[in-house]
């Protein structure tokens, strides 16, 4: 029983980790670096 609930939470996270995969977006601005996550957007500039 225990096992099985194991298995699809294990089942579950990897679709989950698909998913952020193909939402992660990292690009290179210049000396910005720019982090794409599910639309939220992160910038780091290098000085």
């Amino acid at each position: 029983m225990l096992l099985q609930t194991l298995s699809d939470a294990q089942g579950v996270l990897s679709d989950k980790l698909a998913n952020l995969g193909e939402a992660i977006k990292i690009s290179q601005q210049g000396n910005e670096k720019v982090l794409e996550l599910s639309g939220y957007l992160f910038r780091r500039t290098h000085t």
